[in-house]
């Protein structure tokens, strides 16, 4: 039976949430309306964007690990992402140990606004029988399949599929859900994202302990 893991998790959080983590974790402001730290801005990446966000951050949690923190000019929240947590190495294991920590402290505060639920097998999926299933046209790029709507031109913010070759034996399916899909409870996230998994595999399938 095909089993779904998390690889990726993206949280939106406010400066008062943000500030419960301070026994846990440090916290390196790059940019707010008073720092601008140059040394810090280039892990972020953003090139000449940078002007579009008003608070960027480094958060170094107890196993050394770094996530960043980002708000942009427009958004009420910051941003913080869990990215690679199903990944097979010491740092996925680590950044698990993170999220559970920070999750706990975070007591159910934080909203949930993007999930990567991944498969992994030693062998391709079938991705023509998926797009079929799910009303998608697949449009290779470079070493990545990606499955899309007729409509659809670049990223979609509510899901997109994609399949690679993620290892010389592993074959990776990634479904990456938006905020549209994760309201409610745990309960009902699962049952949501659950009704498009199985759709798409046309077959049953189980959860990881992520999601226990």
């Amino acid at each position: 039976m095909y089993k779904g893991e998390a690889d990726s998790v993206a949280l939106e959080i406010t400066f008062d949430i943000l500030a419960k983590l301070a026994d846990i974790a440090v916290i390196h402001t790059a940019k707010n309306k008073i720092v601008l730290n140059q040394e810090l801005l280039p892990s972020f990446k953003l090139g000449k964007k940078v002007v579009l966000y008003d608070y960027l951050a480094i958060l170094e949690t107890q196993t050394g690990l770094q996530y960043k923190l980002i708000k942009h000019i427009r958004a009420k929240k910051i941003t913080l992402t869990f990215q690679g947590l199903h990944q097979y190495d010491e740092v996925s294991r680590l950044m698990m140990i993170d999220y559970k920590a920070i999750m706990e402290r975070l007591a159910g505060e934080g909203v949930l606004i993007r999930l990567d639920v991944c498969f992994d097998e030693n062998k391709p999926f079938n991705v023509q029988r998926i797009a079929k299933l799910m009303d998608r046209v697949t449009k290779p790029f470079k070493n990545t399949v990606y499955l899309k709507t007729a409509k659809e031109k670049k990223k979609s913010q509510h899901l997109n599929i994609k399949h690679y070759k993620k290892f010389d034996d592993v074959y990776r399916l990634e479904f990456v859900f938006g905020k549209r899909y994760l309201q409610g409870s745990k309960e009902d996230v699962k049952k949501c994202i659950s009704k498009t998994i199985k759709k798409a595999l046309g077959k049953p399938f189980k959860f990881g302990d992520f999601f226990a």
